[in-house]
């Protein structure tokens, strides 16, 4: 290695741990204003936390995030909390990622809008699609993102009827652009549909169900999705496919304190989508302890559970586990290729008022394990 290669990363590496520090001292900061004052219920809070991972890929990588949590109406004591999160890292292989994602509650709980927007230049180990064998390749990828939800509560004000179904659309947005692959790998050679990268666009009918006591840390509910994209050329996108996407989840108290949640979850597609919307196992908030999309094929079925428990202050536990399974077609979903993680976790409260976490997770399967360090809930 040469000199000034040397003199780069260090210089790289001490910008990076003076951004850490910056982070560090901001998240003390809030949490020392919040036990300072804690008068106003529904006052807006804004905290920021620092970013911190290390992976074979990236190297060391160091960033800051935060969240903005309100209420659109701080008058409107049954209205839900609305929340603005935000991120971004960079990375010793010069790498980056940002992102700022959306949770808005509007007139009442009326009306709900959620979404996401980044921008990612990254690398990715590619495994191969269904069950093809196991073989390590590598791709670099940029691609801005667009995530858009937006729902209207349907339910009539009468007394007796239910008030937590809503209707509305989504529409999703990625432009991949593969800046580099394996030589002589399965990608370099071609052999899957979106191999040369391409813009995916496509939009749906989407329904939800919400009687969670709370929509950042829920103790007690239902929350259930269930949607239908189409992607096409018409609307902008270089391929043609459907995808049907869907999960519940429930939250239960055990005792004084304990909360057991649980989630399951399908991913269903037909056409010709490319390989990097395929479904796929393993993600932060799913099948932790799977690098993401070890195991990748048109449809997916899982579920998950996790304990959660306090401890001391503000930190708690959880204790977590899973299963998922993906196949080329509905019918070929077999025992044998069902996958399954476990793991624990730290809890770190950042907002005693809208009990919002730092989440800490590692997690273990028998072909490879996770560390997750982020804001909030897996589900």
């Amino acid at each position: 290695m040469t000199d000034t290669t040397t003199e780069k990363e260090n210089s790289s590496l001490n910008f990076l741990l003076r951004f850490f520090l910056v982070g560090f001292f901001l998240v003390v900061y809030s949490v020392y204003g919040q036990e300072k004052n804690d008068s106003t219920k529904y006052q807006t809070r804004v905290v920021a936390v620092p970013v911190v991972y290390y992976t074979p890929e990236t190297r060391l990588a160091v960033g800051a995030g935060g969240f903005l949590s309100f209420k659109t109406n701080v008058s409107d004591t049954n209205l839900r909390p609305s929340m603005i999160r935000v991120g971004g890292a960079y990375t010793q292989e010069n790498q980056i990622l940002s992102y700022m994602d959306f949770d808005t509650w509007w007139k009442q709980n009326k009306f709900y809008v959620r979404g996401e927007l980044g921008y990612y230049d990254f690398f990715y180990y590619f495994w191969g699609v269904g069950r093809e064998e196991r073989i390590r390749e590598s791709f670099t990828v940029t691609f801005p993102r667009v995530r858009l939800e937006a729902y209207q509560h349907i339910n009539s004000e009468s007394e007796g009827n239910d008030r937590s179904m809503y209707l509305g659309w989504k529409y999703t947005f990625d432009h991949f652009n593969i800046t580099s692959v394996t030589p002589g790998g399965r990608l370099d050679q071609k052999k899957y549909i979106g191999s040369e990268g391409g813009s995916i666009s496509g939009m749906g009918p989407s329904m939800q169900w919400d009687s969670r006591d709370n929509v950042i840390y829920p103790t007690a509910g239902i929350r259930g999705t269930l949607s239908y994209e189409y992607f096409s050329k018409f609307i902008g996108s270089d391929f043609n496919y459907g995808l049907v996407w869907g999960f519940v989840s429930h939250f239960q108290k055990l005792g004084d304190y304990g909360i057991l949640a649980s989630n399951a979850y399908a991913r269903l597609m037909h056409g010709d989508a490319p390989f990097f919307h395929l479904s796929n196992i393993g993600s932060p908030t799913k099948m932790r302890g799977y690098y993401e999309g070890f195991h990748r094929d048109k449809q997916m079925l899982g579920w998950q559970m996790e304990y959660r428990s306090p401890v001391w202050w503000r930190l708690s536990m959880v204790a977590f586990g899973g299963n998922a399974v993906v196949a080329p077609r509905v019918d070929n979903f077999l025992w044998r290729d069902v996958r399954t993680t476990a793991g624990m976790g730290l809890r770190f409260l950042a907002d005693k008022r809208r009990n919002v976490n730092i989440r800490l997770d590692v997690g273990f399967s028998r072909e490879t394990s996770g560390v997750y360090l982020t804001l909030g809930e897996a589900f």
